[in-house]
């Protein structure tokens, strides 16, 4: 079965689908959770960055426009700015 892009993914997030959520957490958690892992080395507080990026993306799904760069390149940027921003908070 053909994999569905990316794109098509975020639009039907916009719906708030929750499927294509779920599509796009099973496509992304491995890249995003490595990344946060790498940069925070500690896998709980890693796991809790993989919930917050896949949350701030259902909450900002409305914002998403497929003329912009797809949503690949930015899902581990995601990850690797909540490790800091977390530590500027004094998480």
């Amino acid at each position: 079965m053909p994999s569905i892009p990316d794109e098509v993914l975020m639009t039907r997030m916009q719906a708030r689908d929750q499927e294509a959520l779920s599509s796009l957490f099973d496509r992304f958690r491995g890249v995003v959770f490595s990344l946060a892992l790498r940069i925070v080395r500690d896998r709980a507080e890693a796991e809790e960055i993989l919930t917050d990026v896949f949350l701030q993306a259902w909450r900002q799904a409305g914002g998403f426009d497929r003329h912009r760069p797809s949503a690949r390149p930015r899902a581990p940027r995601h990850g690797s700015r909540r490790p800091d921003t977390r530590r500027t908070r004094g998480g």
